[in-house]
Order: structure tokens, then C-alpha cells, then sequence
């Protein structure tokens, strides 16, 4: 008999502000599930560009599995939402393509950095730097993910 996988804690943020971007989302941050029976333990962190995609690849029930089975160590993740300006915040280094589409890219890197990254340092148990944050995001928030991490090595160690 195999006993249950523990599950993640999961936090909701219903209307995180920013003000590089002038507008509010909703951000879902998955503890791993010793988080609150370990208050001297400290954790990477994994940001999600797109997080509103997280039930759909079932990331709660993925890191809980991967814990418990030991296939990666507990961490946090951070699923931030698109907002409908997605489109536009989500490119390269703020230059916008050829349709205008990512014309807010540079301030969205800012949001990340200035904004929600010391939220999270302050509110939860994190490690610092570069070896212990990663960014991913899915279609263009993985494009995003990776314009951040090619242009911030000292923040993301991972992509």
C-alpha cells in the first residue's frame, strides 16, 4: 500500500499591483508541502510566466509527486497570470516586433524584478541568487522567460 503524496500549499494573491505596468493580476505561489513544518528551512525558486496555465499542466499535483518521490528538492513556484495586456507585455528586451506586439516587455521585466521578486523574497523562506532562481513561462512567456534570464544572469541561473 502506497501512502498518500502530500500536497503543496498553495497561495493566492487575487490582486497583486504593479506600478511599472499600472495594472493588477493574480499570482498563485505553490510552498512545497514541509514549507510550514520547516520554518528554518529556505528554497529555491521557480518564477512561471502564464501561471493561469498551471491547473492545465497540473503543477500542483507535479511538484507534490516530484517531491515526494525525491526527483527534485521542495521548492517554491510562482505562477504569475497574464493580464488581457499579455500580447504586449510579453517580448524581448522592450523592442516591439513588426505587428507592435511587446512594446511592454521592458516595463513587464521591470514588474518581475523591482516588483514581484522582492514581494516573494520578503513574504517566503527564499534562497538568493542566480543558483537558486529559475524562470519558465509557456509560448510567448517562455520567450519572455528566456529574454529575461539571457538579459539578468545575476538574477536567473536557470531557464
Amino acid at each position: 500500500m502506497t501512502s498518500p503524496i502530500p500536497p503543496v500549499i498553495i497561495k493566492t494573491l487575487e490582486r497583486f499591483r504593479s506600478k511599472q505596468l499600472h495594472n493588477q493580476r493574480v499570482i498563485t505561489v505553490f510552498l512545497p508541502p514541509d514549507y510550514e513544518s520547516q520554518p528554518e528551512k529556505y528554497y529555491k525558486v521557480l518564477y512561471l510566466n502564464d501561471g493561469q496555465d498551471a491547473p492545465a499542466i497540473k503543477l500542483a499535483e507535479t511538484l507534490a509527486a516530484l517531491i515526494a518521490h525525491h526527483e527534485i528538492e521542495p521548492i517554491i513556484a510562482v505562477a504569475i497570470h497574464a493580464t488581457r495586456d499579455r500580447l504586449h507585455e510579453y517580448g524581448t528586451a522592450g523592442i516591439p516586433n513588426a505587428r507592435g506586439l511587446g512594446k511592454k516587455a521592458r516595463k513587464y521585466s521591470f514588474f518581475i524584478l523591482d516588483e514581484v521578486m522582492p514581494y516573494i523574497n520578503r513574504r517566503y523562506r527564499t534562497l538568493p541568487g542566480p543558483v537558486n532562481t529559475a524562470i519558465m513561462g509557456f509560448s510567448l512567456g517562455g520567450l519572455m522567460a528566456f529574454d529575461l534570464a539571457w538579459n539578468h544572469p545575476d538574477v536567473f541561473g536557470a531557464v
